[in-house]
């Protein structure tokens, strides 16, 4: 499987996670936008979610697919957080570290009640 494909199938199945009402913590990054299709399909289905957005990038390819957006003082909680990871050593220890959304990324992770990695062998 190639690493496009391998990254789309990795963020929907994050995505099976996600329950109507939830709010949820978009990440920032080209594995965690894989599942932003799906994520807008579910929405145009009758998904009710509220989506919290970790970065302009993040908040510019949600808006392109229709997917609405709150601001994060808006909420209480975050239900699930989906995000990637920067780099992830033999013994699964996990750095986050680089890129212009790091300091959002880590407050949407420390509000949310469950949180999803996705990770890809290039990491």
């Amino acid at each position: 499987m190639n690493v496009d494909l391998a990254k789309r199938a990795a963020a929907e199945k994050a995505l099976t996670y996600l329950r109507d009402g939830m709010v949820l913590g978009l990440g920032t990054g080209s594995t965690v936008e894989a599942g932003f299709e799906r994520l807008a399909q579910l929405i145009a289905n009758g998904l009710r979610v509220k989506c919290v957005s970790s970065s302009a990038r993040t908040t510019e390819r949600a808006r392109q697919l229709n997917i609405a957006l709150i601001e994060l003082d808006q909420v209480r909680t975050i239900d699930l957080s989906i995000d990637g990871a920067d780099q992830v050593d033999p013994h699964y220890a996990m750095i986050k570290g680089r890129g212009s959304a790091l300091l959002r990324e880590k407050i949407l992770a420390r509000h949310a009640r469950r949180r999803i990695f996705i990770v890809d062998r290039g990491k």
